[in-house]
């Protein structure tokens, strides 16, 4: 025990002089899509030592990119944590949806791995809404703990939730897709946009092979769990799960008050077909949303 508190209270000089861990896979998105659970899940494998904090947000915003690899690489375990055969890895939703990201991330390391959780796009949209309109009216100091940490164009929008009436889905919906066909919709806020997973993918797949990202339908996690953890496993070049707990638990699953409107979900229906389209065109694959 000594010595891990000595190491740690030593990681600064310890970092700067090249004892650190990198990432060898990241968990990369989408927001709303199971990345809580499956980061839960990863750190019950005996070789996987997940960096100390979920989301760290190196690559997709620029105030934390520009504090360097050093300060990226003190979030990891060190390298006498991890042992021989252990990785670490961190799962920040954020990276998947905005656009510096995929190209930083190639910068860093081209021979990362990449676990995409894809969720279907209207619920994934309305779970959004939800997470933030509960943080807007429940936890807003949780809101603003993370004003310093986010870019010019993040900050405003939480700004914006903070200081007046949160607005209703339908609205919040129709504002968004209005501003994005006129040309005028800042990055966020986002819930109809993220669902977009074409286009975002595209971005990875014009800098990492296809056999470097591994896309898993969210909706797995809770249906074939037993399923997709071994397929992880065997993405990562790791050894299987062994025995898995019969009753693992599943994380954040969201029950809301109001439900989406039925005019409301068709008209979203409608919006992301063609994109949902050219998603299953890009990988062979048809999620059926």
């Amino acid at each position: 025990m000594f010595a891990n508190d000595a190491a740690e209270y030593l990681r600064p000089g310890l970092t700067r002089l090249g004892y650190y861990s990198r990432p060898t896979f990241l968990i990369i998105g989408t927001q709303k899509g199971g990345t809580v659970a499956l980061r839960k899940y990863l750190a019950r494998h005996p070789n996987i030592v997940p960096a100390k904090k979920k989301e760290i947000g190196y690559f997709d915003q620029d105030i934390s990119y520009r504090r360097g690899d050093c300060w990226y690489h003190g979030h990891f375990p060190l390298p006498h944590r991890l042992g021989r055969h252990g990785v670490t890895f961190e799962a920040t939703p954020e990276y998947l949806y905005y656009p510096k990201a995929a190209q930083r991330i190639f910068s860093y390391d081209p021979a990362l791995k990449l676990i995409v959780l894809l969720r279907e796009p209207v619920g994934r949209a309305f779970s959004a809404w939800n997470m933030f309109r509960t943080l807007r009216y429940e936890h807003p100091d949780s809101l603003r703990a993370i004003l310093p940490e986010c870019d010019p164009v993040l900050r405003e929008s939480i700004s914006q939730m903070l200081s007046g009436n949160f607005p209703e889905f339908d609205q919040a919906v129709l504002d968004e897709i209005d501003g994005t066909l006129s040309g005028s919709a800042a990055l966020e806020p986002s819930f109809v946009r993220r669902g977009l997973y074409h286009e975002q993918l595209l971005r990875y797949l014009k800098c990492f092979s296809r056999e470097q990202i591994l896309v898993l339908d969210s909706a797995r996690l809770k249906r074939e769990l037993g399923t997709v953890l071994p397929e992880v496993a065997r993405f990562l070049g790791l050894p299987e799960f062994g025995a898995l707990p019969a009753d693992l638990p599943l994380f954040h699953v969201g029950q809301y008050e109001q439900q989406i409107a039925a005019s409301t979900r068709g008209f979203l229906r409608e919006f992301y077909r063609p994109h949902n389209d050219k998603l299953y065109e890009l990988l062979g694959r048809d999620f059926g949303w």
